[in-house]
């Protein structure tokens, strides 16, 4: 039964991209790190769109696993919803949920997951 949940939550403001990521910490040997919800909301006086990622690795240079683009219209907001996934780091690397340009007035990410064995069946609690 996997154990150890973990939450993370970042909200940046003046064009600045939201990233949050959760530390490989306590999944050494064949644990890794699982998230298995995201959302997130894109703010913008004026129109914008950037790119969400989910990365196995750290921000900015993990390999992109999860990708959406979010469009905003002036003074609008656009959102991802919470999701449910099921998206793995790689055994002993960071994930990290980010948006990529920083284009909106402010920008929020959210991530919840556990920490389970290597070879986990997918979608399994």
């Amino acid at each position: 039964m996997p154990s150890n949940v973990w939450h993370i939550s970042n909200r940046a403001t003046g064009g600045s991209a939201a990233t949050a990521t959760q530390a490989a910490t306590g999944t050494s040997g064949n644990a890794q790190l699982r998230c298995r919800a995201i959302q997130a909301t894109l703010v913008g006086t004026s129109a914008a769109t950037d790119r969400l990622v989910v990365r196995d690795g750290a921000s900015g240079v993990g390999t992109i696993i999860f990708s959406a683009d979010l469009s905003v219209a002036a003074n609008g907001m656009a959102a991802l919803p919470p999701t449910p996934v099921d998206l793995r780091a790689s055994p002993g690397n960071a994930l990290t949920v980010e948006f990529v340009n920083g284009a909106g007035t402010a920008e929020d990410v959210n991530a919840q997951g556990d920490i389970i064995p290597q070879g986990w069946p997918y979608n399994a609690d």
